[in-house]
């Protein structure tokens, strides 16, 4: 059988999601729910309630006072940072990415936790001007690059040869991909089957593409410079890796001084106890 027409029946085919992502999703589309159904559903999966125990008694959260209740830990972290981080835990478990030379787990939650960081900052500058809630930009930036676990976990060797394209290109990786195979294209598929919200889903569709955004169209923006800036401060996925490029309508959309954005990446830098305890939420 031809391997392209093989890995598409496998996108199709792609696993249902978690149990306790089912119970989260169902939760959070009811108005009327609280933190009290989203701890339920995590008690369905005691190794979930341990990372997020974990990560609410780390340096990311930094209190002074132990964690021990997770009901506590859900109204710190907060319901939609539970969701994304469940969301993302659940590919992980699902696609069982192995070890190969183009793709390393460590460096792509470096990455995306690093553009999920910048992202919520550039949220929060802007909530003076604008309704944007800081803790959504944060989960749809941690989620933008899911269509690449999803890649590493069916087809590395076509990852691999992406990757070798690119380098060999010298352009960003986006652009060395197969249109078909495209990691916005299978994470977007992902997004539709397991019933992500339709902000997320815009962010991985179009974080290389915000001027063809319809809806969200500030949020894919906010993250489409929060991973150039990411990258441009050396959290990229692979050595030699070429920084997309930028969409400067993108940039205007994000209406914060060039001087602003350095200052919010130099912070981002400085934490780096807080970025290696939410990385470690996933490793």
């Amino acid at each position: 059988m031809d391997p392209a027409r093989t890995f598409i029946e496998k996108i199709q085919n792609l696993p249902s999601p978690s149990p306790v992502l089912q119970r989260i999703n169902s939760a959070m589309s009811d108005e009327e729910s609280s933190a009290f159904d989203i701890v339920e559903a995590l008690k369905l999966d005691p190794a979930i309630v341990s990372r997020v125990l974990r990560l609410a008694n780390s340096a990311y959260i930094g209190i002074p006072r132990t964690v021990s209740s997770l009901q506590n830990a859900v109204v710190l972290l907060g319901q939609k940072r539970i969701r994304a981080l469940v969301m993302s835990a659940s590919v992980l478990t699902s696609f069982r990415i192995g070890k190969f030379a183009s793709f390393s787990l460590e460096d792509y939650w470096r990455h995306s936790t690093t553009v999920g960081m910048i992202a919520e900052s550039i949220a929060r500058h802007l909530r003076r001007y604008d309704t944007i809630v800081p803790d959504e930009v944060f989960a749809a930036a941690i989620m933008h690059d899911i269509g690449k676990l999803v890649l590493a976990g069916y087809d590395p060797v076509k990852m691999t040869e992406s990757v070798s394209n690119a380098i060999r290109g010298k352009v960003p990786y986006y652009q060395a991909e197969n249109g078909e195979f495209a990691h916005t294209r299978i994470g977007a598929q992902l997004a539709g089957r397991w019933l992500f919200p339709s902000d997320i889903t815009g962010v991985i569709e179009f974080h290389h593409n915000p001027s063809a955004a319809e809806l969200f169209s500030r949020q894919v923006s906010i993250v489409h410079v929060s991973d150039i800036m990411a990258h441009t401060v050396g959290f990229n996925l692979y050595r030699d890796e070429v920084a997309p490029r930028l969409d400067e309508k993108a940039l205007e959309a994000v209406p914060l001084p060039l001087e602003r954005l350095k200052v919010i990446a130099q912070d981002i830098l400085d934490k780096e106890k807080e970025l290696e305890a939410l990385i470690g939420f996933f490793l």
